[in-house]
């Protein structure tokens, strides 16, 4: 039997956690099964989680780990900002925080779009 430190129980409790949230409210590993059911989805997945920009990014990885974390985080605190319309929507862009992520988000997306 493998022994884990306390900090380790901690993590593994934390990644739990997480895949809890993931699952009862955004369904998520309920997706994951039925994309992972779809052969033709998996290759496709697969094709661009390995491409070479893809592969940088996650090379690199203490910013993948903080990326993992500020997820983690950002579900924890999901009311931190609220947002209730589109001037809400405005005001949070002057955070920025919000102006960093929305950055990191666009540039994926974009990345996303040029290879379909």
């Amino acid at each position: 039997m493998v022994e884990l430190s306390d900090e380790e129980l901690k993590s593994l409790k934390k990644f739990i956690e997480l895949l809890n949230i993931a699952e009862n409210k955004y369904g998520l590993i309920s997706l994951l099964e039925g994309i992972l059911e779809d052969e033709k989805a998996v290759g496709k997945l697969l094709s661009h989680i390995t491409s070479d920009e893809a592969l940088s990014i996650i090379s690199e990885k203490e910013n993948m780990l903080k990326i993992i974390a500020s997820i983690g985080d950002g579900l924890e605190e999901q009311n931190k900002v609220k947002i209730n319309g589109l001037m809400s929507i405005w005001k949070a862009t002057h955070d920025k925080d919000i102006q960093k992520g929305l950055s990191l988000v666009f540039t994926i997306l974009k990345k996303l779009g040029s290879k379909f």
